[in-house]
Protein backbone atom coordinates (compact mmCIF):
# COMPACT_ATOMS: atom_id res chain seq x y z
CA UNK A 1 0.00 0.00 0.00
CA UNK A 2 2.52 2.50 0.71
CA UNK A 3 4.09 1.71 -2.79
CA UNK A 4 0.65 2.95 -4.25
CA UNK A 5 0.66 5.94 -2.39
CA UNK A 6 4.27 6.36 -3.42
CA UNK A 7 3.34 5.62 -7.20
CA UNK A 8 -0.10 8.18 -6.81
CA UNK A 9 2.66 11.06 -5.47
CA UNK A 10 5.01 10.43 -8.53
CA UNK A 11 2.47 11.74 -10.62
CA UNK A 12 1.98 15.38 -9.18
CA UNK A 13 -0.67 17.41 -8.26
CA UNK A 14 -1.65 18.10 -11.41
CA UNK A 15 -1.40 14.48 -12.58
CA UNK A 16 -2.83 12.81 -9.45
CA UNK A 17 -6.30 15.71 -10.25
CA UNK A 18 -6.48 14.15 -13.53
CA UNK A 19 -6.12 10.46 -12.32
CA UNK A 20 -8.65 11.49 -9.52
CA UNK A 21 -11.27 12.74 -11.71
CA UNK A 22 -10.60 9.85 -14.62
CA UNK A 23 -11.31 7.55 -11.76
CA UNK A 24 -14.90 9.24 -11.53
CA UNK A 25 -16.00 9.15 -15.18
CA UNK A 26 -17.09 7.05 -18.23
CA UNK A 27 -13.27 6.61 -18.72
CA UNK A 28 -13.11 4.32 -15.85
CA UNK A 29 -12.50 0.74 -17.70
CA UNK A 30 -9.79 2.20 -19.67
CA UNK A 31 -7.89 4.10 -17.13
CA UNK A 32 -8.22 1.02 -14.72
CA UNK A 33 -6.27 -1.20 -18.09
CA UNK A 34 -3.70 1.03 -17.85
CA UNK A 35 -3.16 1.16 -14.46
CA UNK A 36 -3.11 -2.55 -14.43
CA UNK A 37 -0.41 -2.81 -17.57
CA UNK A 38 2.23 -0.25 -15.94
CA UNK A 39 2.04 -1.87 -12.20
CA UNK A 40 0.52 -4.92 -12.38
CA UNK A 41 -0.66 -7.86 -10.32
CA UNK A 42 -1.82 -6.69 -6.53
CA UNK A 43 -0.28 -3.36 -6.39
CA UNK A 44 -2.71 -2.55 -9.18
CA UNK A 45 -5.47 -3.90 -6.95
CA UNK A 46 -4.10 -1.82 -3.69
CA UNK A 47 -4.32 0.93 -5.76
CA UNK A 48 -7.69 0.24 -7.50
CA UNK A 49 -9.13 0.33 -3.51
CA UNK A 50 -7.19 3.29 -2.61
CA UNK A 51 -8.38 5.62 -5.37
CA UNK A 52 -12.30 3.61 -4.86
CA UNK A 53 -11.62 5.04 -1.28
CA UNK A 54 -10.67 8.63 -2.01
CA UNK A 55 -13.54 9.11 -5.01
CA UNK A 56 -16.28 7.45 -2.53
CA UNK A 57 -19.22 9.87 -2.35
CA UNK A 58 -18.69 11.43 -5.43
CA UNK A 59 -21.26 11.49 -8.70
CA UNK A 60 -24.31 11.22 -7.09
CA UNK A 61 -25.59 13.57 -9.30
CA UNK A 62 -28.46 16.48 -9.26
CA UNK A 63 -31.37 15.06 -7.91
CA UNK A 64 -33.34 18.16 -7.38
CA UNK A 65 -37.02 17.84 -8.56
CA UNK A 66 -38.35 20.93 -7.20
CA UNK A 67 -38.21 24.19 -5.96
CA UNK A 68 -39.43 25.66 -3.02
CA UNK A 69 -40.91 28.98 -2.94
CA UNK A 70 -38.52 30.76 -1.02
CA UNK A 71 -36.21 29.69 -3.89
CA UNK A 72 -38.68 30.98 -6.71
CA UNK A 73 -38.92 34.46 -4.71
CA UNK A 74 -35.36 35.03 -4.64
CA UNK A 75 -35.06 34.59 -8.52
CA UNK A 76 -37.60 37.04 -9.00
CA UNK A 77 -38.26 40.71 -8.81
CA UNK A 78 -39.26 41.60 -5.82
CA UNK A 79 -39.33 45.09 -5.10
CA UNK A 80 -43.05 45.55 -5.96
CA UNK A 81 -44.53 42.74 -4.08
CA UNK A 82 -45.78 41.90 -0.30
CA UNK A 83 -43.56 39.43 0.44
CA UNK A 84 -46.32 38.72 3.37
CA UNK A 85 -49.04 37.60 1.22
CA UNK A 86 -47.71 37.00 -2.26
CA UNK A 87 -49.03 33.21 -3.41
CA UNK A 88 -48.72 34.16 -7.09
CA UNK A 89 -45.32 34.42 -9.34
CA UNK A 90 -46.01 36.50 -12.66
CA UNK A 91 -43.82 35.83 -15.83
CA UNK A 92 -43.46 38.67 -18.70
CA UNK A 93 -41.93 39.39 -21.92
CA UNK A 94 -41.31 42.92 -22.20
CA UNK A 95 -42.27 42.61 -26.19
CA UNK A 96 -45.33 40.82 -25.93
CA UNK A 97 -48.46 43.16 -26.01
CA UNK A 98 -50.40 41.21 -23.78
CA UNK A 99 -48.35 41.40 -21.35
CA UNK A 100 -47.98 45.20 -21.51
CA UNK A 101 -51.61 45.12 -20.91
CA UNK A 102 -51.82 42.86 -17.59
CA UNK A 103 -48.89 45.06 -16.45
CA UNK A 104 -50.88 48.51 -17.14
CA UNK A 105 -54.05 46.55 -15.54
CA UNK A 106 -51.78 46.11 -12.64
CA UNK A 107 -50.39 49.12 -12.35
CA UNK A 108 -54.19 50.88 -12.67
CA UNK A 109 -54.93 48.54 -9.32
CA UNK A 110 -52.35 48.60 -7.37
CA UNK A 111 -49.02 50.74 -8.34
CA UNK A 112 -46.83 49.55 -5.20
CA UNK A 113 -47.78 45.92 -5.76
CA UNK A 114 -47.70 43.81 -8.97
CA UNK A 115 -46.76 41.12 -7.42
CA UNK A 116 -42.96 38.68 -8.08
CA UNK A 117 -42.46 38.77 -10.95
CA UNK A 118 -40.31 36.88 -13.77
CA UNK A 119 -39.22 38.13 -17.35
CA UNK A 120 -38.41 36.28 -20.22
CA UNK A 121 -35.37 37.53 -21.83
CA UNK A 122 -34.67 35.10 -24.55
CA UNK A 123 -35.92 37.13 -27.41
CA UNK A 124 -32.62 39.71 -28.32
CA UNK A 125 -34.46 42.83 -28.88
CA UNK A 126 -36.21 42.10 -24.97
CA UNK A 127 -32.29 41.69 -22.92
CA UNK A 128 -30.89 45.29 -23.47
CA UNK A 129 -34.09 46.73 -22.94
CA UNK A 130 -34.44 44.16 -19.27
CA UNK A 131 -30.82 44.88 -18.35
CA UNK A 132 -31.14 48.55 -18.37
CA UNK A 133 -33.93 48.69 -16.28
CA UNK A 134 -32.80 46.18 -13.79
CA UNK A 135 -28.89 47.58 -13.82
CA UNK A 136 -30.23 51.01 -12.70
CA UNK A 137 -32.75 49.45 -10.24
CA UNK A 138 -29.60 47.85 -8.70
CA UNK A 139 -27.54 50.99 -9.08
CA UNK A 140 -29.66 52.03 -5.85
CA UNK A 141 -28.63 50.44 -2.72
CA UNK A 142 -31.61 51.49 -0.37
CA UNK A 143 -34.80 49.19 -0.39
CA UNK A 144 -37.29 51.80 -0.55
CA UNK A 145 -35.51 53.37 -3.56
CA UNK A 146 -34.78 50.17 -5.61
CA UNK A 147 -38.79 50.19 -5.63
CA UNK A 148 -39.62 52.92 -6.44
CA UNK A 149 -36.85 52.92 -8.98
CA UNK A 150 -38.30 49.81 -10.51
CA UNK A 151 -42.26 50.62 -10.16
CA UNK A 152 -41.33 54.46 -12.25
CA UNK A 153 -39.18 52.72 -14.89
CA UNK A 154 -41.47 49.82 -15.14
CA UNK A 155 -44.72 52.24 -15.47
CA UNK A 156 -42.98 54.33 -18.01
CA UNK A 157 -42.11 51.51 -20.19
CA UNK A 158 -45.25 49.92 -20.02
CA UNK A 159 -46.61 52.97 -21.14
CA UNK A 160 -44.36 53.84 -24.44
CA UNK A 161 -43.15 50.29 -25.19
CA UNK A 162 -43.49 50.33 -28.80
CA UNK A 163 -41.34 53.69 -28.85
CA UNK A 164 -38.55 51.82 -26.64
CA UNK A 165 -38.77 49.21 -28.47
CA UNK A 166 -37.85 51.09 -31.61
CA UNK A 167 -35.39 53.50 -29.97
CA UNK A 168 -33.78 51.19 -26.84
CA UNK A 169 -31.17 54.60 -27.07
CA UNK A 170 -34.48 57.05 -25.73
CA UNK A 171 -35.02 53.95 -22.85
CA UNK A 172 -31.22 54.17 -21.71
CA UNK A 173 -31.59 57.70 -21.80
CA UNK A 174 -34.72 57.66 -19.82
CA UNK A 175 -33.09 54.91 -17.57
CA UNK A 176 -29.67 56.77 -16.76
CA UNK A 177 -32.54 59.65 -15.48
CA UNK A 178 -33.19 57.41 -12.69
CA UNK A 179 -29.13 56.11 -11.92
CA UNK A 180 -28.03 56.22 -8.46
CA UNK A 181 -24.43 58.60 -9.72
CA UNK A 182 -24.05 59.16 -6.18
CA UNK A 183 -22.82 55.74 -5.39
CA UNK A 184 -22.21 54.14 -8.85
CA UNK A 185 -20.48 54.80 -12.19
CA UNK A 186 -23.21 54.51 -14.93
CA UNK A 187 -20.33 52.12 -16.65
CA UNK A 188 -19.95 50.30 -13.72
CA UNK A 189 -19.79 47.01 -15.45
CA UNK A 190 -20.46 44.98 -12.05
CA UNK A 191 -23.60 46.10 -12.18
CA UNK A 192 -24.51 45.28 -15.70
CA UNK A 193 -22.82 42.21 -14.97
CA UNK A 194 -25.25 41.39 -12.24
CA UNK A 195 -28.81 42.62 -13.97
CA UNK A 196 -27.73 40.12 -16.89
CA UNK A 197 -27.08 37.23 -14.67
CA UNK A 198 -29.85 37.80 -12.83
CA UNK A 199 -31.70 37.90 -16.13
CA UNK A 200 -30.67 34.20 -17.14
CA UNK A 201 -31.08 33.12 -13.85
CA UNK A 202 -34.97 33.59 -14.13
CA UNK A 203 -34.73 32.17 -18.39
CA UNK A 204 -33.37 29.05 -16.46
CA UNK A 205 -36.30 28.83 -13.78
CA UNK A 206 -38.94 29.59 -16.41
CA UNK A 207 -38.11 27.01 -18.57
CA UNK A 208 -37.31 24.25 -15.91
CA UNK A 209 -40.76 25.19 -14.52
CA UNK A 210 -42.48 25.43 -18.10
CA UNK A 211 -43.32 28.72 -17.60
CA UNK A 212 -43.63 29.70 -21.02
CA UNK A 213 -46.63 31.31 -22.08
CA UNK A 214 -47.08 35.12 -21.81
CA UNK A 215 -48.29 36.73 -19.47
CA UNK A 216 -47.83 33.38 -17.70
CA UNK A 217 -48.07 32.78 -13.45
CA UNK A 218 -47.32 30.33 -11.17
CA UNK A 219 -49.13 29.61 -8.31
CA UNK A 220 -46.52 29.46 -5.66
CA UNK A 221 -46.48 26.32 -2.95
CA UNK A 222 -44.20 25.87 -0.55
CA UNK A 223 -42.74 22.82 -2.77
CA UNK A 224 -43.25 23.23 -6.08
CA UNK A 225 -42.40 20.41 -8.21
CA UNK A 226 -40.42 20.35 -11.86
CA UNK A 227 -42.71 19.39 -14.29
CA UNK A 228 -41.33 16.08 -16.57
CA UNK A 229 -38.61 16.11 -19.11
CA UNK A 230 -39.86 13.92 -21.81
CA UNK A 231 -36.56 12.58 -24.58
CA UNK A 232 -37.15 14.03 -28.03
CA UNK A 233 -39.94 16.15 -27.05
CA UNK A 234 -40.57 19.98 -27.53
CA UNK A 235 -39.87 20.55 -24.13
CA UNK A 236 -37.10 18.35 -24.18
CA UNK A 237 -35.49 20.48 -26.99
CA UNK A 238 -36.61 23.83 -25.87
CA UNK A 239 -35.02 23.62 -22.35
CA UNK A 240 -31.77 21.77 -23.87
CA UNK A 241 -31.32 24.80 -25.54
CA UNK A 242 -32.57 27.52 -22.88
CA UNK A 243 -30.03 25.72 -20.48
CA UNK A 244 -27.11 26.42 -22.66
CA UNK A 245 -23.90 29.02 -22.16
CA UNK A 246 -26.49 32.47 -22.54
CA UNK A 247 -23.80 34.51 -24.37
CA UNK A 248 -23.27 32.22 -27.23
CA UNK A 249 -26.46 32.41 -28.49
CA UNK A 250 -26.84 36.05 -29.59
CA UNK A 251 -24.19 35.90 -32.22
CA UNK A 252 -24.59 39.49 -34.51
CA UNK A 253 -25.60 37.62 -37.64
CA UNK A 254 -28.34 35.71 -37.72
CA UNK A 255 -26.98 32.26 -39.15
CA UNK A 256 -30.17 30.75 -41.52
CA UNK A 257 -29.62 30.88 -44.88
CA UNK A 258 -31.59 32.97 -47.19
CA UNK A 259 -33.19 35.05 -44.22
CA UNK A 260 -32.59 38.48 -43.23
CA UNK A 261 -30.84 38.91 -40.21
CA UNK A 262 -33.55 38.59 -37.05
CA UNK A 263 -33.41 40.24 -33.66
CA UNK A 264 -35.44 37.01 -32.05
CA UNK A 265 -33.34 33.78 -30.80
CA UNK A 266 -32.03 31.72 -33.66
CA UNK A 267 -33.43 28.46 -33.50
CA UNK A 268 -30.37 26.48 -35.77
CA UNK A 269 -27.28 27.59 -34.21
CA UNK A 270 -24.85 23.92 -34.07
CA UNK A 271 -24.15 22.05 -30.71
CA UNK A 272 -21.29 21.57 -29.17
CA UNK A 273 -21.32 19.61 -26.11
CA UNK A 274 -17.45 19.39 -24.13
CA UNK A 275 -16.47 17.23 -21.45
CA UNK A 276 -13.80 18.93 -19.17
CA UNK A 277 -11.69 15.70 -19.62
CA UNK A 278 -12.38 15.16 -23.63
CA UNK A 279 -9.14 16.15 -25.42
CA UNK A 280 -8.67 17.98 -29.06
CA UNK A 281 -6.23 18.98 -30.78
CA UNK A 282 -5.00 22.33 -31.37
CA UNK A 283 -6.93 22.50 -34.55
CA UNK A 284 -9.96 21.49 -33.40
CA UNK A 285 -10.02 23.79 -30.47
CA UNK A 286 -9.65 26.67 -32.90
CA UNK A 287 -12.46 25.23 -34.67
CA UNK A 288 -14.62 25.45 -31.68
CA UNK A 289 -13.53 28.81 -31.07
CA UNK A 290 -14.59 29.40 -34.42
CA UNK A 291 -18.10 27.97 -34.35
CA UNK A 292 -18.29 30.13 -30.26
CA UNK A 293 -17.51 33.16 -32.17
CA UNK A 294 -20.33 32.74 -34.51
CA UNK A 295 -22.87 31.60 -31.86
CA UNK A 296 -24.19 28.08 -30.28
CA UNK A 297 -25.41 25.87 -28.39
CA UNK A 298 -22.29 24.86 -25.94
CA UNK A 299 -22.61 23.10 -23.12
CA UNK A 300 -20.30 21.54 -20.42
CA UNK A 301 -21.22 17.91 -19.71
CA UNK A 302 -19.92 15.27 -17.59
CA UNK A 303 -20.47 14.29 -13.67
CA UNK A 304 -21.18 17.11 -11.29
CA UNK A 305 -17.23 17.35 -9.91
CA UNK A 306 -16.23 17.47 -13.01
CA UNK A 307 -18.36 20.24 -14.88
CA UNK A 308 -18.77 22.07 -11.32
CA UNK A 309 -14.66 21.58 -10.83
CA UNK A 310 -13.32 24.98 -9.25
CA UNK A 311 -11.38 25.14 -12.34
CA UNK A 312 -14.38 25.34 -14.74
CA UNK A 313 -16.20 27.27 -12.04
CA UNK A 314 -13.23 29.89 -11.95
CA UNK A 315 -12.94 29.95 -15.61
CA UNK A 316 -16.86 30.65 -16.56
CA UNK A 317 -16.64 33.34 -13.30
CA UNK A 318 -14.58 35.26 -15.64
CA UNK A 319 -17.52 35.94 -19.04
CA UNK A 320 -20.13 36.09 -15.73
CA UNK A 321 -18.26 39.18 -14.80
CA UNK A 322 -18.45 41.31 -18.14
CA UNK A 323 -21.38 43.33 -19.01
CA UNK A 324 -22.51 42.79 -22.33
CA UNK A 325 -23.54 39.42 -24.59
CA UNK A 326 -21.31 40.84 -27.33
CA UNK A 327 -18.31 41.09 -24.59
CA UNK A 328 -18.70 37.58 -23.18
CA UNK A 329 -19.36 35.89 -26.24
CA UNK A 330 -15.98 37.22 -27.63
CA UNK A 331 -13.69 36.28 -24.44
CA UNK A 332 -14.72 33.50 -24.24
CA UNK A 333 -13.85 32.49 -28.20
CA UNK A 334 -10.79 34.18 -27.06
CA UNK A 335 -10.03 32.05 -24.14
CA UNK A 336 -10.89 28.84 -26.55
CA UNK A 337 -8.08 30.25 -29.07
CA UNK A 338 -5.40 30.67 -25.82
CA UNK A 339 -6.25 27.08 -24.94
CA UNK A 340 -5.88 25.89 -28.10
CA UNK A 341 -2.09 27.40 -28.22
CA UNK A 342 -0.18 28.18 -31.34
CA UNK A 343 2.01 24.78 -31.10
CA UNK A 344 0.08 21.58 -32.58
CA UNK A 345 1.60 19.06 -29.43
CA UNK A 346 -0.72 16.43 -28.53
CA UNK A 347 -4.44 16.85 -28.16
CA UNK A 348 -5.51 18.65 -24.70
CA UNK A 349 -8.08 18.79 -22.18
CA UNK A 350 -10.00 21.85 -21.31
CA UNK A 351 -9.82 21.13 -17.33
CA UNK A 352 -5.80 19.95 -17.98
CA UNK A 353 -5.10 23.07 -19.92
CA UNK A 354 -6.62 25.88 -17.67
CA UNK A 355 -3.86 26.12 -15.25
CA UNK A 356 -1.41 25.80 -17.99
CA UNK A 357 -2.39 28.76 -19.46
CA UNK A 358 -4.40 30.53 -16.74
CA UNK A 359 -1.87 33.85 -16.62
CA UNK A 360 -3.59 34.66 -20.51
CA UNK A 361 -7.07 34.07 -19.51
CA UNK A 362 -10.02 36.75 -18.15
CA UNK A 363 -10.27 36.66 -14.45
CA UNK A 364 -13.08 37.41 -12.67
CA UNK A 365 -12.24 40.56 -10.37
CA UNK A 366 -10.77 39.67 -7.12
CA UNK A 367 -13.37 41.52 -4.77
CA UNK A 368 -16.33 39.54 -6.80
CA UNK A 369 -14.61 36.45 -7.99
CA UNK A 370 -16.35 34.03 -5.38
CA UNK A 371 -20.13 35.41 -6.00
CA UNK A 372 -18.89 34.64 -9.86
CA UNK A 373 -17.64 31.19 -9.09
CA UNK A 374 -21.34 30.63 -7.53
CA UNK A 375 -22.96 31.77 -9.96
CA UNK A 376 -21.41 29.38 -12.52
CA UNK A 377 -21.56 26.54 -10.52
CA UNK A 378 -25.66 27.30 -10.41
CA UNK A 379 -25.28 27.90 -14.66
CA UNK A 380 -23.97 24.59 -14.88
CA UNK A 381 -25.81 23.10 -12.06
CA UNK A 382 -29.52 23.89 -13.76
CA UNK A 383 -28.00 22.15 -17.01
CA UNK A 384 -27.48 19.00 -14.24
CA UNK A 385 -31.19 18.98 -13.16
CA UNK A 386 -32.43 19.11 -16.61
CA UNK A 387 -29.85 15.99 -17.56
CA UNK A 388 -30.92 14.68 -14.73
CA UNK A 389 -34.64 14.73 -14.86
CA UNK A 390 -34.51 13.30 -18.32
CA UNK A 391 -32.89 10.42 -17.97
CA UNK A 392 -34.84 9.38 -14.59
CA UNK A 393 -38.36 10.04 -16.47
CA UNK A 394 -36.72 7.82 -19.63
Amino acid sequence: MFMCYMILVSLGPEGFLELELVIRTRFLLSYIMFLRDRIGGSLFFGCVVVLAMITSGFGQGHERTSFTKEELLSNAYTWLADLETVDTLHIYKLSCPTCILELKGAFDQNPKNLGAINFSTFKKEDRPIAQALIATTLSHTDKVKRADTFGDLLNIFVNSASQFHSSPKQWLTICFEFWNTDEFDIGDKGIWADALNWMDRQNRTNMLMEMTGFPGSLELKEVNPIPPIREKTYRDGYVFVALSLPWLKYPEVHPVKGQPPAANHPQNLPTLLINPLEQFPAAQWRKHADIARKGAFWHFIGEPELSQHPRMTEFLAAFLDMPTDAERREAFANAIETIAGTKGGPAKSILATIPRVKKDLPVAAKDRKESRMEEAKKMIGDFLIYDTLRRRIN
